[in-house]
């Protein structure tokens, strides 16, 4: 082949890609496009023409039957792989190759998917808006993991406006679109999508909602108390995930209860109420104990009942937790190392944040009955102090007990469960969210529910990081960069 026509053949080749490649990296057609496509129309008729002897010699020559072997074997491959990604995409077979796997269902979820053994619906009320649409693909995105897990999981998306009579039944607006699970007769709207709030619309429709009550009228931490010290979030967050929470104010426990916490007291409890407690407990009820170093409570007298001896001293920092006010008596707590239940989807590498806390010790007695296990403790750099106080004397050095757990043998018929820490901050709405005290708190209230299956929930946090890029800048990324790999390789 002579130079024009190899030039003319490249140009033809050039011109014939760049529009449809061009097309696709402007999303839309333009009038020069139609031009390149007849110059490479022309500039492919010239190098032929220019050529003819070359290309006849070219048909009859080895090369070119062995071009078209290697384009039959290219044919065959890509129907091989072709009806390959068919079938994985039928049997719904998806791998997720992310480090922390988080393109897939966590554990606990899997299991609340599992469990579901007739059929539940997500329905999308759609307005027919561009921006509705969009929200109609995230959510059938996201609903996808649920559905290949358990095919009793069902979407359906209808329009509010071709079906009027849905917006009536769902009790919706005229330019309002939702989204809904539903499950027999009970409905519950969806407020955002993610794995957690469709795991809790599951939880919400196909399980009782368990309920604690909380003890009120001893200066205990305020359920409706929106300010550092007090317990909304916590109530906000366990109400919208699974549990009903409620405040007590007598010793008398209503039998619903699944068990009764106790949450930073500052006042003494009455003999009779302790005793009532006790009595409770060894009916088999549960009851969680997190108490603080410095208040007027006589808990201690409660706890050592069960052999837990809270020694209502304070726990300081041997150095800064950094960017926390008041640091030296905020610390970090660690997971003991034993085979304990509530302590199987606890991530040992995080660690919950205790603050002005107390140390425990085991203290069994010929009075308790119960098995003492601990399963937390303060970090190697921590010194107990008698006072809260800087200057105060050391009394004592790190690696103490911050939380023991106390229950009878499962074997037994009553079975009894008692969770004590020495702080009730990590409770609170100042520390609810920080670290992994969240983990912690869910993983006590599933074991005090005695709850096997909420044991199992150990949230997934993505290390991930993501480039972001517009459709069109995507586009010539792919165009510019991917597309030419393959070239260079043959260069």
């Amino acid at each position: 082949m002579n130079i024009i026509g190899k030039l003319t053949l490249g140009l033809a080749f050039f011109c014939f890609v760049s529009a449809p490649a061009l097309k696709w990296a402007l999303n839309g057609w333009m009038p020069f496009m139609g031009l390149l496509l007849a110059f490479a129309a022309i500039f492919f008729v010239f190098s032929v023409l220019s050529n003819l002897r070359f290309y006849r010699n070219l048909l009859r020559s080895e090369s070119i039957h062995f071009v078209a072997t290697s384009f039959v074997f290219g044919v065959i491959l890509f129907l091989f792989l072709t009806a390959l990604n068919y079938t994985f995409y039928k049997r719904n077979v998806v791998f997720d190759l992310t480090e922390n796997k988080v393109n897939s269902l966590s554990d606990f979820t899997m299991s609340v998917v599992d469990g579901l053994d007739k059929d539940l619906y997500f329905y999308f009320l759609s307005t027919d808006s561009e921006s509705s649409k969009n929200e109609e693909a995230f959510i059938q995105k996201i609903l996808e993991k649920f559905q290949r897990r358990n095919s009793k999981i069902h979407f359906k998306s209808l329009s509010i406006y071709k079906d009027p009579e849905v917006a009536e039944d769902f009790n919706l607006g005229q330019d309002e679109s939702a989204f809904f699970a539903v499950f027999g007769n009970k409905k519950h709207r969806l407020k955002a999508v993610s794995e957690a709030h469709l795991t809790n619309a599951i939880l919400r429709l196909t399980k009782k909602a368990k309920k604690v009550y909380v003890l009120q009228g001893h200066g205990e931490r305020a359920l409706e108390d929106e300010g550092a010290y007090g317990l909304m979030k916590l109530k906000v967050e366990l109400e919208r995930l699974y549990y009903e929470i409620a405040p007590l104010e007598s010793f008398d426990i209503p039998g619903d209860a699944a068990f009764v916490a106790i949450i930073g007291p500052r006042i003494s409890y009455p003999k009779e109420g302790m005793d009532k407690l006790r009595r409770y407990v060894e009916k088999g009820g549960s009851l969680l104990i997190a108490i603080d170093p410095g208040e007027a409570h006589n808990l201690a007298l409660l706890t050592k009942s069960f052999g837990v001896e809270f020694q209502n001293t304070f726990i300081y920092a041997t150095s800064q937790t950094v960017g926390m006010q008041d640091s030296k008596l905020t610390v970090f707590v660690e997971s003991i190392k034993n085979r304990h239940e509530l302590l199987t989807s606890q991530n040992p590498k995080s660690r919950p944040l205790f603050f002005i806390s107390s140390p425990l010790r085991l203290e069994v007695n010929d009075l308790t009955t119960k098995k003492v296990t601990p399963l937390f403790k303060y970090g190697e750099k921590t010194l107990i102090k008698a006072e809260m106080s800087e200057k105060a004397p050391v009394v004592g050095d790190g690696g103490q007990i911050a939380g023991v757990v106390v229950e009878s043998d499962q074997n037994e018929d009553i079975y009894s469960r008692v969770m004590v820490f020495g702080d009730s901050d990590f409770l609170s709405n100042q520390f609810f969210g920080q670290h992994a005290n969240f983990s912690l708190i869910m993983n006590v209230f599933s074991f005090l529910t005695k709850d096997k299956d909420m044991v199992k929930l150990k949230p997934r946090l993505a290390k991930t990081t993501y480039l972001l890029m517009t459709q069109t800048q995507l586009n010539f990324y792919i165009l510019l960069f991917i597309f030419p790999l393959p070239l260079v390789y043959f260069l």
